[in-house]
């Protein structure tokens, strides 16, 4: 079984009904179908060398219809932000690439042996030779979007196929549901949502391009993926979401006044908190109708074992916390040009479980920072900003918001006579990382606090920024 089979037989028993609903338009599962058959010939008629296919568009049925091309001949699909900086788009063509869908707006040089797909609608096409491999990887997904060179991760049918029973398994899906996707599909919680919707039948309605509160209430939907930014425009708003059932939240933990605001808002709705992420998909849940204490990631996912480790990477059966390693028929197949994932997989979150089963977070290895859905790596902005001829040094660390579930905020210390504004740092921020990845908001301080280590006290220069501390001035 993969995904394409899937696909092919909800298709076939769908028919003529709608399978994608835009603003203004729709497309049905027959010509969904044909168009993915279109795509996967040509496709596999124009792309001899192996590897994957970047994906570098903004049309998100072309992306969709692209993607289950992939899948049909067994190349892996990698949908990329078409908006981030061309310079760092650019750095995403590896040798792992064999072939290129873009925007004809982007001026992209593909780059030696990367051949850019090109459709021809109005030929016949030889039928494409199908793949049925279900442990065959289709799909590649980012990491992080903030790298010089992201990390790939891999996926296999097989897993994707495990992560939609075990959900089907725990959640209220039926026959007839509609789906509300309304973020970009190559974030990969909007991306899975679309997919395990179209594998079973149901209707896709993706709104629009841009986020807007406004355009997701005026659809009739059964289940809405977002990420607590998304809940947060919704509650603040008061839009009503007539039909709801479910919504899946993804990419920070709700805060808890939010998840309050969005109970009381919609009481009728089982709002799901996922935890999990690109390599180990669902790890465990957190919902209406089936809570965890309120200080944890919730509920262990059937079929996925938790092992917690100390420094030396042994099991620890101590109290306390350690790193959280997860194991399940879930769990990605590599990093794309590394060695094969073993059967435990960390992603650096530090934690611990207590006697129901419910996970708890209390740290991380690493210093990433989940803002509306996206990561962050503050030690690349940091980088960044210190090779600017006015700036000393640069921290950059999380802090709790209520939208985004958390914000980039970048302190800077300048040399002497030299000085900028916030628009400037701002300017140069997106234009490196593009302006989801950059921080919202700039202090300056005369000095930034160390450790004894030589490391910046990040929790010191945090809590000083929570009090008001006048040591540090934000940038206007």
């Amino acid at each position: 079984m993969t995904l394409f089979s899937l696909f092919a037989d909800a298709a076939r028993k769908a028919g003529d009904r709608p399978a994608i609903r835009l603003r203004n338009s729709t497309v049905s599962y027959s010509e969904l179908y044909d168009r993915v058959l279109l795509y996967a010939a040509q496709l596999e008629a124009q792309i001899a060398r192996p590897g994957g296919v970047a994906l570098v568009l903004r049309d998100r049925v072309e992306l969709l219809s692209t993607f289950f091309a992939c899948a049909t001949i067994g190349r892996p699909a990698a949908p990329i932000d078409p908006d981030l900086p061309p310079a760092r788009l650019k750095r995403i063509w590896t040798s792992h690439f064999a072939g290129l869908l873009r925007d004809p707006d982007l001026s992209l040089n593909a780059g030696k042996g990367l051949a850019e797909f090109q459709i021809n609608y109005g030929q016949g096409y030889t039928a494409p030779t199908i793949s049925n491999n279900p442990l065959a990887e289709f799909y590649w997904g980012h990491t992080s979007g903030t790298t010089g060179e992201p990390k790939l991760v891999a996926r296999s049918h097989a897993s994707w196929i495990a992560s939609f029973e075990a959900a089907e398994t725990v959640f209220d899906f039926r026959p007839d549901d509609t789906v509300l996707v309304p973020g970009p599909l190559h974030h990969s919680l909007f991306l899975y949502g679309a997919i395990h919707a179209l594998c079973r039948g149901n209707c896709v309605i993706l709104p629009s391009a841009q986020f807007r509160a406004d355009r997701l209430s005026a659809f009739a939907a059964s289940h809405l993926y977002a990420v607590p930014f998304m809940l947060g425009k919704l509650a603040s708003e008061r839009r009503q979401m007539p039909g709801l059932r479910q919504i899946f939240c993804g990419g920070a933990k709700l805060a808890p006044a939010l998840r309050e605001a969005c109970e009381a808002l919609w009481p009728d709705t089982d709002i799901v908190e996922f935890y999990g992420s690109t390599e180990t998909s669902f790890v465990s849940f957190h919902s209406t109708k089936n809570p965890g204490p309120e200080t944890s990631v919730g509920r262990i996912f059937p079929g996925v074992q938790i092992d917690i480790r100390n420094a030396d990477g042994e099991t620890t059966s101590q109290p306390g916390s350690g790193e959280i390693f997860a194991a399940s028929d879930m769990l990605f197949d590599r990093y794309v040009g590394g060695e094969k994932a073993g059967q435990w997989v960390s992603v650096g979150d530090i934690g611990c479980l207590d006697e129901q089963n419910c996970l708890h977070l209390t740290g991380r290895l690493n210093r990433i920072i989940n803002s509306k859905g996206l990561k962050i790596h503050p030690e690349q902005i940091e980088a960044a900003l210190a090779t600017r001829p006015e700036i000393e040094a640069a921290a950059v660390i999380g802090m709790p918001d209520t939208l985004r579930g958390a914000a980039a905020i970048a302190v800077v210390t300048f040399k002497p006579s030299r000085q900028t504004g916030r628009a400037a740092l701002s300017a140069f921020c997106r234009a490196e990382f593009g302006e989801g990845y950059s921080p919202l908001r700039f202090y300056e301080s005369d000095r930034l606090p160390k450790t004894s280590s030589g490391k910046f006290a990040l929790s010191v220069i945090a809590e000083a920024l929570a009090k008001g501390d006048p040591a540090y001035r934000e940038l206007i």
